[in-house]
Parts: C-alpha cells; sequence; structure tokens
C-alpha cells in the first residue's frame, strides 16, 4: 500500500472528526477536521503506520492529532479575536471542580466565565 492512501482508514478519520467537532463547537466542522487530520497524515507519511494499527491505536492516534488541529484551531481564534473558547470537556471539568459553588476562593478563569454566562444558558445549554 502506498503512503497516500487513505482510502482503508477513511472511515476513521470521519470519526474521529465527528467527534473533535461535537467537542470543540465553533472551532472546528467535521469537514475541516477530515481534512486537516487527512493532511497531517499525508504531510508526515504517517499514513501506513497509522494503517498498520490495531483498531484501538489507531483511533486514539487519530483523536490526538484531530485534538491537536482543533487546539490549533482555538489558539489561532483566541489570536485574532481576544475571545477564549472551551472545549465542551474543558467545561465539563471546570464544573466538576465546582466553578458553580458560592465562596470560592481561589480565582480560576474558567469559573469566572462560566459564572458570568450562567444566567444566559437556557435549560438545554446548561445540562
Amino acid at each position: 500500500m502506498s503512503g497516500t492512501d487513505l482510502t482503508e482508514i477513511y472511515p476513521d478519520i470521519e470519526k474521529a472528526a465527528r467527534t473533535i467537532a461535537l467537542e470543540w463547537p465553533n472551532i472546528i466542522d467535521r469537514d475541516d477536521a477530515v481534512q486537516e487530520i487527512s493532511l497531517a497524515l499525508l504531510s508526515d507519511d504517517y499514513t501506513d503506520k497509522v494503517i498498520a494499527m490495531d483498531e484501538p491505536s489507531r483511533r486514539n492516534v487519530l483523536m490526538r492529532i484531530a485534538r491537536h488541529i482543533a487546539a490549533n484551531y482555538r489558539s489561532e481564534y483566541e489570536r485574532h479575536s481576544g475571545q477564549y473558547r472551551y472545549s465542551s470537556g474543558e467545561v465539563r471539568a471546570i464544573l466538576e471542580r465546582g466553578a458553580l459553588i458560592d465562596g470560592r476562593e481561589a480565582f480560576d478563569a474558567g469559573a469566572a466565565d462560566i459564572r458570568a454566562v450562567w444566567g444566559e444558558l437556557n435549560d438545554g445549554q446548561r445540562a
């Protein structure tokens, strides 16, 4: 198999792209993620190695690539807009650390951001 044929793992790339688009809303969409993941595999000539991996390892590698790409998109957005966008996982982690508990002493930018917008969210967004 040549190092430029992604056909065999394209469904796995699409799965990673769908997941990352859901995890990073308004940062990267599924189509851009598919293209960026494919480009990363091809530009690093990494395709054959990923194809040879067992399915769980391949999924893990593709998700790491996708998260790296999404983080770069977010950094670019922040650099040009001055606004920071959180992934759904980051928001969940901030909430689990007690972002909405009254009387918090330590300053946490993420918790402050969540408290600032909490009243503006509808029930579905809060869930």
